[in-house]
């Protein structure tokens, strides 16, 4: 399923038929996981503030003692996800492979 929501991004083809699958586009070492994240949230961004547990926008607009500190969060969050390429996953998966082998 996130293959096929992807298709739309630019980031994977799909090829129907015999020998048919999913196929990045670009490079691994090009496509940020930050930028994954961002295609795949773009229509599910909250419009409340992050810290706030309840579904509805929050009374205090941005007056919440937590609402600068999570947004400080979140943006260190994705500091980490725009500085990790699909690349790295891949070297750090295989990475764990030799070392449960070895």
């Amino acid at each position: 399923m996130i293959l096929s929501q992807l298709k739309g991004s630019g980031f994977v083809k799909s090829k129907r038929g015999y020998q048919g699958g999913y196929t990045l586009i670009p490079e691994p070492a090009q496509i940020t996981v930050g930028e994954v994240l961002r295609f795949m949230d773009r229509e599910e961004r909250p419009l409340h503030c992050i810290a706030c547990i309840s579904k509805c926008k929050c009374s205090y607009d941005d007056g919440c003692a937590f609402s600068n500190l999570w947004s400080r969060v979140e943006a260190a969050i994705y500091r980490v996800y725009d500085g990790t390429t699909l690349q790295d996953l891949m070297d750090n998966e295989s990475a764990m492979t030799v070392e449960e082998t070895g």
